[in-house]
């Protein structure tokens, strides 16, 4: 039982050795206890689980990129007035294992720290598929640490670890941090598409970038929905149109799915189409991406006659969503349209003023911004006052904004 004891001491687990109090009490009587199990009628010992509380207590951190679900699950040591890098946790690989051989560090405490992915990642560039792993590190004198990801992710500890089941090594550099107590893994920063891991312990940070190929994933989601029963509707074409449409892949299928949104899909388990405002401006989106503007221009003036009781609204972002991915011409017709459709609105002629101060033309935005100070209620006449002081200074205002 001491030969355990002294293994766990050395990988800085759950187990370690501890000061003088009551728990060598505590733990001389658990000893007993177990040694006395172990003379137990098998019948008897198969029936006694005990749940108890661990010293370094288990913790899970989740964070979703895209669709994928990244979960780690580790316990916490304390660092309880210890040295620990070199010493707690020996640098490089020390930890004895079962079979004799020397291990890393389990990464934690207790069972096996492990990571969980829904999808498939990238670790630091390198292609992880879609599973539950092992963490484990090595770390070293020269400011580094090892990762490895393991395929072993239900052992306790290192002393089971075997290198033949690993999936992966990479060599980061740690950073100095201000001192943590129970060791900490967190999602700090957090992308569209990736996410970096970092695991605090004492006074080091190790960061780990997880990216995530949040597009593949999605629009293979998206084919998988488009087989059931959700996706029998114009609705749930338009939206995947819309999103394919927004992140520029695989245009050829937005195509489609936005038609059908339009025009419906005959059979026993069709649907009809709907023409209005989103669903035709999908479908101008998604030509214009095409390179076929005749038709983005034609599936526009589809929309805008569609409009029906669109809130006015819906209609200024969209507009401004067109100038600043630059397709000027259908800004321009489309802020001549909301012109003529609601007259006596400031924003209307705002937006007019934005698409020229986009184009650098500020004697043709300050007319426009001129109109719609007319028609501006008190509260947004200050803005448009302080827009009209740059235009006639020659300078631009924020028009994305």
């Amino acid at each position: 039982m001491g030969s355990v004891v002294q293994a766990n001491a050395v990988q800085g687990g759950a187990h370690e050795s501890r000061p003088r109090s009551s728990w060598r009490a505590r733990y001389s009587s658990a000893v007993v206890l177990l040694s006395a199990m172990t003379f137990l009628p098998s019948q008897l010992r198969s029936q006694v689980v005990l749940d108890l509380p661990m010293p370094s207590q288990h913790a899970v951190v989740e964070q979703r990129v895209g669709l994928t679900d990244i979960c780690v699950s580790y316990s916490r040591p304390g660092v309880k007035g210890r040295p620990v890098w070199g010493s707690l946790v020996p640098y490089g690989f020390a930890s004895p294992a079962m079979t004799g051989a020397i291990a890393p560090w389990r990464l934690g405490a207790n069972e096996n720290t492990t990571l969980s992915v829904t999808h498939p990642v990238m670790i630091e560039g390198r292609a992880l598929p879609a599973g539950t792993y092992g963490l484990f590190a090595a770390m070293n004198r020269d400011s580094t640490a090892t990762i490895i990801v393991s395929r072993e992710s239900e052992s306790w500890g290192s002393f089971s670890y075997d290198s033949t089941e690993d999936v992966m090594r990479v060599t980061l550099r740690t950073r100095p941090h201000p001192p943590v107590e129970l060791l900490t893994f967190a999602f700090d920063e957090v992308g569209p598409a990736h996410a970096v891991l970092s695991m605090r312990w004492a006074d080091l940070e190790l960061p780990l970038r997880i990216g995530v190929n949040v597009d593949s994933i999605v629009v293979a989601s998206v084919r998988r929905q488009m087989k059931m029963p959700v996706a029998f509707s114009h609705h749930s074409r338009y939206q995947a149109a819309a999103y394919l449409a927004a992140v520029n892949a695989n245009l050829d299928v937005a195509l489609q799915w936005a038609k059908e949104a339009v025009d419906g899909v005959p059979g026993p388990l069709g649907f009809s189409g709907v023409r209005d405002f989103l669903t035709l401006t999908t479908l101008s989106d998604v030509y214009f991406l095409m390179d076929s503007v005749s038709q983005s221009k034609v599936a526009l003036d589809g929309a805008m006659q569609h409009a029906g009781d669109v809130p006015l609204g819906t209609v200024v972002f969209y507009q401004r969503s067109l100038i600043t991915s630059r397709r000027i011409d259908h800004a321009t017709h489309m802020a001549e349209w909301m012109m003529r459709r609601w007259p006596k609105q400031w924003t209307t002629y705002d937006a007019m003023a934005r698409v020229h101060v986009a184009q650098q033309n500020y004697s043709e935005a300050l007319i426009y911004e001129t109109r719609a100070l007319e028609y501006a209620g008190p509260a947004v006449r200050p803005t448009i006052e302080a827009r009209l002081q740059l235009l006639r200074a020659g300078k631009a205002f924020n028009w994305e904004g």
